[in-house]
């Protein structure tokens, strides 16, 4: 039974500079507070004990975006975005010490201090007898700050130094997609292909 408050301000322009060309930039303060499922969670997945945390905080972030969409022919366009988001207490699942009982357990915690950023690039574009083309690459430098008052998580270590930064688990650096799509009468049909590069950090258990 706690209450949590935050007033979240978001400030956003656009401009067109020329006929074809739009330039947009917005920052902002966010707030969430933690699902009840993150707070209460109590369950077996996969011989992982899900443990509730009813000390678990609300997480706050800053964001600030800046980008540009340009139109070409009327029939393309691409847009291109820098992010830069910071978050206190960002909320994730993490793994414990074993006990006696040797029984792999993990709950939700709020980091103290996280980092991400990065860079969005979109192309669509009609190509000829009505096929939609869409390409999109994301570039993501995803870390956290680790608090050296507190203790690293007992699994996967992988080089963590108290103090310092790390990558945030399961984020990967290159993201990338493709799609084609075409109507034919009352049907649509498409392909997609999506790629991930491999994350450069697990966390513990999962």
């Amino acid at each position: 039974d706690t209450r949590d408050r935050q007033l979240s301000p978001q400030l956003s322009l656009t401009m067109q500079p020329l006929p074809a060309t739009w330039l947009r930039a917005s920052a902002g303060r966010g707030f969430r507070a933690p699902s009840v499922t993150e707070v209460h969670a109590q369950a077996d997945s996969s011989g992982i004990l899900i443990c509730p945390n009813p000390e678990l905080g609300s997480e706050r972030s800053r964001s600030i975006e800046i980008g540009a969409r340009q139109w070409i022919g009327g029939l393309a366009s691409v847009d291109v975005a820098l992010f830069w988001n910071t978050y206190n207490g960002l909320i994730e699942a993490r793994p414990e010490a074993l006990d006696d009982s040797a029984v792999a357990r993990a709950r939700f915690r709020n980091i103290s201090r996280a980092r991400v950023r990065g860079l969005e690039v979109e192309q669509r574009a009609t190509l000829p007898r009505g096929i939609q083309l869409k390409l999109a690459y994301t570039y993501l430098d995803a870390i956290e700050f680790l608090d050296a008052c507190t203790p690293l998580p007992p699994f996967c270590l992988e080089g963590l130094v108290p103090g310092e930064e790390a990558p945030l688990p399961f984020r990967p650096r290159h993201a990338a997609s493709a799609g084609l799509a075409s109507f034919l009468g009352n049907y649509r049909g498409g392909a997609d292909f999506r790629y991930m590069s491999r994350f450069e950090r697990v966390s513990g258990l999962f």
